[in-house]
């Protein structure tokens, strides 16, 4: 449980309201120190002001009276001139009780307010102060290390009592550490609280490097209080801060030169409502015949206004907190900005009169954050101004006040040709008005409600014209999925402007590159290979009309070639795909070849076996019976291939490629001079009714158009033929034939035109495929050896054969 030492407070007679902001120690005097510039302007506190000059007025005003039994108390001031032949200045004592003012008689870097309970005997040695340089460094130091010590504990006590153990300890310290440029350690809370005082207080003063705060002293010095403020503020008091600056021979200096008969103690002061102070310290009993006094000091940053310029463009929106650049003179700058008192717009033009405004300066960033929530300011261009004491602080350069438009944000050209499924982590550009205003960016899916909404990074880009921002958005490409999303731009205010995206498949590729294209060919067919053919709604090509069938099969998409006049063998054409969802085309370099003339075949010539036994039809092919065919083939360039196969998909039996010499069960293909020689069996690659083609081609002239080589049929083999003299009805004689697939014969006669059918079938013969079938012929024959005719099933007109009477 947090508690203070209540009993000491009670005992000094300070209102107990007071006495809740001493973190450590007890409270002493609750008072303001003012600085009056001596004329009618109202005075600062002597903590808020920048120079100290001659003239001016010191002014110390109690809070409330004191308790009766101090009535003796009294305060004086030291001042610590900014010129090393000045010195120290001591200012005679004045109760403690009552209103008191001093005349600044030095310029001052540093007062000193001395707080004796039981009075002041203050015995001045001016020759003796002027010439103890040594004196006057340590009590800047000691100003120094009391003011960084306040701020530490200001940072601490509000932490303390923060609702919850899980407030940030080191967020509360960031304001510490930009005051003062010391980068603080991370500490952790649930740390032991010595280890973490050990941990602050070498941050906060070096020279406490080697202190060990768990040695036997430093320990019994510190409060018993669950607080870690109070604990920074027992270690102050007890000599191991707040001596360390100066030494205890600062002390023991004061003391014998300027107060005899009195023992210093170090204090600090809290602030409190109204820029007042409540001056903190520990309890002590004073040593017989001496007097305790307390010492508080502030040091001055004795400075001019600092040189500070906007950078442009500064742009600034109505109603909200905006950051802008700012460039500083010097590195004193920063530290000195927060000194500014009461900023305000000015407009520069005839738009409003002065606008208060709360600036707060960001070094790390180089920025000055200027707060308009609240503030009544119309749109215009303004100068920014505050106070430095009791003077104009005027900033160099303008700002540019305005509301937000109503204009909608865009993806800038060529940004959706980035956002493609699998391209890792790409920056999406966004163009419009005000992004220089935007807080935070979301990505949503299309359909998803605002609790989906995953935040990203991004960037602002300064462009060249005035007031241009584009935002550079981070997307990861691979953790999501291909479709419609929201971008959520969140502005100040609640304002929200959203713009629509679609994260695209991955690009088409295309296999297989080149595709070889002849030249003089009105038009080719070929076949694109590949992923996402689908997408590409348009080919465009320098060299070449493309025109893409509509659907894509299972082994691509085919595409109609038309080669340019322009078109030389040798040439590698480029295309342009045409994607759905692309802005711009997709270059393929080198997607087409221009090879020579395609080869052409003039001229074929069949010869077929003369022992078949059956006649064949004009361009038929018996199956089963080897055929040959001269091919003659122009231009022919390299050694030729010819391929074979069924112009029919459903009667296919295979397709095959022979090579010249190359001798295949089926396929045979020989070369002599410009003649092609191609031997085959047509039943190896086709069922009857199959149109038998071939394809020949060169590796340097691609292949050439297919020609058609015939039909392929199956035709009986008839060896024997004999008429019985059995009379068969009125219609013949009976008579056999043997032979093989006669079961192929469905009537048989001595013309083309008329014969009876058969209504038996074969009977297998004995020995091999052989078989015999029984038929009657009409009577009587035309002539002495007439050739028998046959049919064969699904026919309507009779084949003559070998067979006679």
């Amino acid at each position: 449980m947090r508690w203070f030492a209540l009993g000491a407070k009670l005992c000094l007679g300070v209102p107990l309201a007071f006495s809740a902001t001493c973190p450590s120690g007890a409270p002493l005097i609750h008072f303001h120190l003012i600085v009056e510039p001596g004329d009618d302007a109202p005075g600062h506190s002597v903590r808020s002001v920048n120079r100290i000059v001659p003239g001016q007025k010191l002014v110390y005003n109690p809070i409330k009276p004191l308790p009766e039994h101090l009535k003796k108390a009294q305060v004086a001031l030291v001042l610590a001139s900014s010129r090393p032949s000045e010195g120290l200045v001591v200012l005679e004592p004045k109760s403690a009780r009552a209103l008191a003012a001093w005349k600044v008689p030095v310029r001052a870097s540093v007062v000193a307010l001395v707080y004796g309970p039981q009075g002041l005997d203050t015995k001045r040695v001016s020759s003796l102060l002027k010439k103890d340089r040594e004196l006057v460094d340590q009590l800047a130091d000691y100003a120094q290390q009391t003011a960084s010590t306040e701020t530490l504990l200001n940072a601490l006590a509000a932490w303390d009592r923060s609702p919850t153990a899980t407030e940030n300890l080191n967020a509360a310290l960031v304001g510490f550490s930009a005051a003062f440029g010391r980068p603080l350690p991370t500490l952790n809370r649930n740390a032991p609280l010595d280890e973490q005082m050990a941990t602050l207080m070498r941050a906060l003063n070096p020279a406490l490097s080697t202190y060990d705060p768990l040695a036997p002293e430093p320990q019994q010095r510190m409060q018993q209080s669950a607080l870690l403020a109070a604990t920074v503020g027992g270690l102050f008091f007890g000599g191991p801060v707040g001596l360390a600056a100066g030494g205890a021979s600062m002390f023991v200096n004061l003391s014998s030169m300027m107060f005899p008969d009195t023992d210093f103690r170090s204090a600090f002061a809290q602030a409190g409502p109204g820029e007042s102070y409540l001056m903190c310290a520990r309890r002590d009993r004073p040593r017989s015949r001496t007097r305790l006094a307390y010492l508080w000091a502030v040091r001055v940053p004795d400075a001019d206004p600092p040189s500070l310029e906007i950078v442009a463009p500064a742009r600034l929106l109505a109603g909200a907190r905006t950051a802008v650049g700012a460039r500083v003179g010097d590195n004193t700058a920063w530290r000195n900005l927060p000194r500014v008192r009461d900023w305000y717009l000015v407009c520069s033009s005839d738009c409003g009169g002065r606008i208060p405004v709360k600036v707060r300066p960001v070094p790390e960033k180089e920025s000055l954050e200027i707060d308009l929530t609240g503030a009544a300011s119309a749109s215009g261009t303004y100068k920014l101004a505050g106070t430095w004491d009791w003077e104009t602080f005027e900033v160099a350069g303008e700002l540019e006040v305005h509301g937000l438009s109503g204009e909608a944000p865009r993806l800038a050209a060529g940004a959706a040709d980035r956002l493609v499924k699998g391209s890792g982590r790409v920056s999406v550009e966004i163009e419009g008005k005000d992004l220089e205003f935007v807080e935070k960016a979301e990505l949503l899916a299309a359909n998803a409600d605002s609790g989906a909404a995953q935040p990203l990074e991004f960037t602002r880009r300064n462009e060249s014209a005035p007031g241009a921002v584009s935002l550079a958005v981070s997307l990861d490409t691979n953790a999501l999925e291909p479709g419609s999303y929201r971008l959520r731009l969140n502005f100040p205010e609640g304002t929200v402007r959203e713009l629509s995206l679609r994260l695209l498949p991955p690009h088409p590729k295309l296999e297989g590159l080149p595709i070889r294209v002849n030249l003089g060919e009105p038009a080719q067919r070929v076949l694109l290979r590949g992923s996402g053919l689908e997408r590409i709604e348009r080919i465009d090509s320098p060299l070449a009309e493309i025109e893409l069938s509509d659907g894509v099969a299972a082994g691509g998409r085919e595409a109609l070639v038309r080669l340019g006049r322009k078109a030389a063998r040798g040439d590698r054409i480029p295309f342009e795909l045409r994607v759905e969802g692309l802005e711009q085309p997709l270059a393929v370099p080198g997607a087409l070849e221009v090879i020579g003339p395609r080869p052409r075949i003039t001229a074929a010539q069949a010869s077929l076996p003369q022992t078949l036994g059956v006649e064949l039809a004009e361009g038929e092919l018996a199956s089963g019976v080897f055929a040959g065919f001269s091919l003659r083939v122009e231009p022919l360039e390299g050694a030729p291939l010819a391929r074979v196969e069924c112009l029919e998909k459903e009667l296919t039996i295979r397709a095959e490629t022979a090579r010249v010499d190359e001798t295949r069960s089926s396929l045979r293909l020989r070369q002599a001079g410009a003649a092609l020689f191609l031997s085959l069996d047509p039943g190896a690659f086709g069922r009857p009714g199959c149109t038998l083609t071939v394809v020949v081609s060169t590796d340097a002239q691609g292949p050439s158009e297919p020609l058609e080589l015939g039909r392929v049929v199956r035709l009986p083999r008839i060896d024997k033929f004999e008429v019985t003299d059995q009379k068969v009805g009125e219609l013949g004689y009976a008579a056999t034939l043997e032979g093989e697939e006669l079961e192929l014969i469905e009537r048989v006669g001595w013309d083309a035109e008329a014969g009876l059918p058969v209504t038996e079938l074969p009977v297998p013969v004995a020995g091999g495929n052989k078989q015999s079938l029984r038929v009657t012929v009409p009577w009587p024959a035309p002539k002495p050896r007439a050739p028998l005719y046959v049919w064969l099933r699904g026919e309507s007109e009779g084949r003559a054969t070998s067979a006679r009477y």
